[in-house]
């Protein structure tokens, strides 16, 4: 096992990372632990928020997220991949649990720990869980499914539900244009999953096609 510190700081981009020594007690901090990959090429993580030199879970915008993740990774072979899951509770005390996006990435300590607060950022901004958990099976869909995951074939999986969450979210942006609510990175992310459903849907229309 290996354990690495990084200091993450925020930037117009995002957020980007310095490896540091020990937990900082002036800034945001992540812990990250690395427990190696198996004979199968898998691998298993685990990673520690700190602010301020505490432990503590992240709160924003009424939600609540929890400052430990733990996750897998599947070194490059034939596919590679990288995921985590985030225990959080909405503005109505509902808990829930949400899926990193993307997850056909290669492994990275520092993207691991930058990607969580850029997911928290994202997420953050849904008014309840009910919105966020559709958005983020949509969004796991998409990467996961619909362009070809390990083992699964992308034009095996059921439009008809698909189509159903680009019409919620579609009316769901739209909402947010009416009520003045808009967000410049909210709003992107619900296009950009919205306009690649739409995208695979044609394909997979195509697919049944008659030759």
């Amino acid at each position: 096992m290996t354990t690495r510190i990084y200091i993450l700081l925020k930037s117009r981009e995002g957020f980007f990372p310095l490896k540091i020594n020990e937990i900082s007690k002036t800034e945001l901090c992540g812990e990250i632990s690395d427990f190696g990959i198996n004979q199968n090429f898998d691998g298993i993580f685990e990673a520690n928020i700190y602010h301020d030199g505490k432990l503590s879970d992240i709160e924003n915008n009424g939600w609540t997220f929890s400052c430990h993740i733990k996750g897998n990774y599947h070194v490059p072979g034939t596919y590679h991949s990288t995921s985590y899951e985030i225990e959080c509770i909405d503005p109505d005390d509902n808990e829930l649990k949400l899926y990193s996006t993307p997850y056909k990435i290669r492994f990275s300590e520092e993207y691991v720990l930058c990607n969580y607060l850029e997911f928290v950022n994202l997420y953050s901004k849904f008014e309840n869980a009910d919105i966020a958990l559709k958005f983020n099976y949509l969004s796991r869909l998409l990467d996961e499914g619909m362009y070809g995951a390990r083992g699964r074939d992308p034009m095996k999986i059921k439009y008809e539900g698909v189509l159903d969450l680009i019409k919620f979210f579609k009316g769901y942006y739209e909402e947010l244009e009416k009520r003045n609510r808009k967000n410049k990175l909210l709003m992107e992310k619900i296009k950009e999953a919205v306009n690649g459903a739409l995208d695979f849907l044609k394909r997979r229309l195509d697919f049944d096609k008659i030759e």
